[in-house]
């Protein structure tokens, strides 16, 4: 029971950090300076929307796609991509990179 409930607040703090809701407007402003790709995947009658976000120039996030508190770069920020179950609503992965490499 106790691990439930532990697994519980873990879900609903994590929903929170990625993708604020708070955030919309800004992410919206971001992805309108910026090059994306999507493409729908069907594995297993579960449909996945992949999206990538490539930066014209390194950019900082502000805390606009994760909040700070994943310990994820926010600045020098060069693309992003997000495989998102559209029947769950949740992002399966993430992947970014940065100016210096980092990925």
């Amino acid at each position: 029971k106790m691990v439930k409930q532990v697994s519980g607040y873990l879900a609903i703090e994590l929903n929170r950090m990625l993708l604020p809701e708070d955030r919309a407007e800004q992410r919206k402003s971001l992805v309108n300076k910026s090059k994306v790709k999507t493409n729908e995947v069907v594995i297993a009658n579960n449909t996945i929307n992949q999206v990538e976000i490539k930066f014209d120039a390194p950019t900082d996030l502000d805390e606009a796609f994760y909040v700070s508190g994943l310990r994820l770069p926010q600045k020098q920020i060069t693309s992003l991509s997000f495989d998102i179950d559209s029947q769950k609503n949740i992002v399966n992965e993430m992947k970014l990179s940065t100016a210096d490499g980092l990925q």
